[in-house]
This record gives structure tokens, sequence and C-alpha cells, in this order.
């Protein structure tokens, strides 16, 4: 794991970014095997070809907030229930662009040092933390809860989790998801 690229380079030009190596890359023996469609001695050299020769790296790069971001309900769309989706609209901007394309150079210098062959890059994909949603805050007319993550206005409504961020990090969360998670507790326990 990389972090080097997080606090360095023109970061007023492009978002920080994490670089991790992954443990395995490519399928288990038991994948591998299944996708063969062979058997005996080709299977175990089919096996022996694929697994273990794969290197995986994953980029996590910050994301700012877009004034074109947001979540609204889409009343052309239902659910079984009949209330209106979700409707998410989220811009990736020119500052995590210009992340991307680092990101991408400073992992192929790395793939081009291990001397790799066949090297691919994947499409840009969202991450697994849900983020963003209701701002935190201290103004009920620019945030929707408070610091414990209780609704403005609503004194019996907690939001608790991932909502409240409205920026990412190239750094994962959920020491700071826990950390807010207790905050609510406690707010919930006093009240």
């Amino acid at each position: 794991m990389s972090r080097d690229h997080a606090a360095r380079g023109a970061r007023d030009g492009r978002s920080g970014f994490w670089i991790e190596f992954r443990n395995r890359a490519g399928g288990t023996p038991g994948v591998v095997a299944t996708d063969a469609h062979a058997w005996g001695t080709r299977l175990r050299q089919r096996v022996r070809e694929q697994f273990g020769r794969r290197a995986g790296v994953r980029v996590f790069l910050e994301s700012l907030p877009q004034k074109e971001n947001r979540i609204t309900l889409d009343r052309r769309v239902t659910d079984t229930h009949g209330s209106p989706v979700a409707h998410v609209r989220y811009h990736i901007g020119s500052y995590e662009r210009a992340g991307i394309v680092a990101a991408s150079t400073a992992v192929r210098s790395i793939y081009a040092a291990l001397r790799a062959t066949e090297v691919r890059e994947s499409s840009t994909l969202l991450a697994a933390h849900l983020l963003g949603g209701h701002r935190m805050g201290i103004d009920p007319r620019a945030s929707v809860v408070d610091d414990t993550q209780r609704a403005h206005g609503h004194p019996n409504l907690w939001l608790a989790g991932g909502g409240s961020f409205v920026t990412a990090s190239w750094a994962n969360p959920t020491l700071t998801l826990v950390a807010l998670a207790i905050r609510t507790a406690d707010a919930l326990v006093r009240a």
C-alpha cells in the first residue's frame, strides 16, 4: 500500500490517491479450474499457468463536492409500494479526472518496473462505501443533520451512517463512521 500520492504532487490540480496492492488477482484455483473446461493433465496445467501469476492494484481517489451531484426523487419510476425511487446524479469533475490520470501513470510505472505483460486497466468504479445524501452542519438552511446526525427540525430522527459525508477521501472512511456512530449512540442515550 502506498499513500505517497495522497500528500505529494500537484494537489491543487488533482485529487490525491492511495495505491493498494491486492493479495491476489484473478481467480482462485477453483474458479480457474471451473473456467478451464478441462480434465486431468490439461486441467492441472491450466491451473498452474493461471493461478498466482497475476498482480492486482486498486486505487482510491478523493472526491470533492460537485454542485451537479445530488439525490432527488424520480417521480417517473416507482418502487413496489408506488413511491418514487431515488435518482442519484454523480459527476466526476476535472480535479478527480486529473487524479485518475496521475494514478494510472503511477500504477503503470509500477507494472513497468515489474516487467509485467498484459497490463489491463479497468473502467472507473465507485467504491463500496455509501457516502453523501445529507450534509452535517449547524445551520439547518445549509445542512440536514447536526453533529450527532440528528435531523434538523425532527427531534426523533437520526440519520446515522455515511450519508453526512459530502466528500470522499482517498482513505477508508470506516474509523470515522465508527466514531460518528458512537457519538450518535451517546446522543440517543442522552435523549
